[in-house]
């Protein structure tokens, strides 16, 4: 008897964090589009089929889904190709069922949509706050040893000799409650969804990078002269 495979073939491509615009959602909806029949939920609450149809959604978009069945004319049993992509404050992938190069081909595009310049939200990498968090613990709990073993060798009674080992428990709490703070604001993918033009809505560095850069500029110029000036009447 020949091989054959009952299951459903599903795979799940995550997105990470993303910080998305409505050109960048149209985009993903045009690219899906080309699939078949589109479907567009937002907030669980309205529904669209065209990348043109974000300008009828509101500015605050919670989460978003797509989802596309390929249709293929050219086959009278219903195709099981589909794809669904999820974007939420916590969550972001594309979900391909029965992938084929053209599903492949589409998650490309959906890629390189999110990996244009700005589309990054910083990532904070658990591991590395954890480590980061047992090595300074490690290191502020020899440290408070040593002021310990100091405090009761010269016999230091005195609230000086206390501090010796209230500071360095202070700093401790301190550091591990903005670690802590930290951790929970990284729980997963941070997505933010902005129904508006890029360009419509230019950052402070973009509406401010030429002033800046006059300051700049300007500012060092006159510091030169001001040395050259300095030097010359001295």
């Amino acid at each position: 008897m020949a091989v054959q495979r009952t299951g459903t073939r599903i795979e799940i491509h995550k997105l990470g964090n993303l910080r998305l615009f409505r050109e960048d959602m149209e985009d993903i909806a045009n690219a899906l589009a080309e699939l078949g029949d589109l479907e567009i939920i937002c907030d669980n609450t309205y529904r669209a089929d065209r990348g043109e149809d974000f300008s009828g959604l509101p500015e605050r978009i919670e989460s978003l889904q797509y989802v596309v069945a390929v249709d293929d004319v050219r086959s009278a049993v219903r195709d099981p190709r589909r794809i669904e992509v999820e974007l939420s404050r916590w969550t972001s992938y594309v979900r391909l069922v029965e992938p084929d190069v053209l599903c492949e081909g589409i998650l490309s595009r959906i890629r390189t949509v999110v990996s244009r310049p700005s589309r990054r939200r910083i990532n904070i990498n658990h591991r590395g706050l954890m480590a980061a968090h047992t090595i300074f613990t490690l290191g502020l709990a020899a440290v408070t040893a040593a002021q310990g073993a100091t405090w009761i060798i010269t016999n230091k009674i005195s609230s000086g000799g206390i501090n010796y080992l209230i500071a360095p428990f202070g700093l401790w709490v301190a550091v591990s409650l903005g670690l802590m703070f930290l951790l929970a604001r990284g729980r997963g993918p941070r997505v933010s969804l902005r129904n508006y033009y890029r360009s419509d809505r230019p950052s402070f560095w973009r509406r401010t990078r030429d002033d800046w850069l006059v300051q700049i500029i300007g500012g060092a110029l006159f510091l030169v002269l001001g040395f050259i000036l300095g030097k010359v009447a001295s």
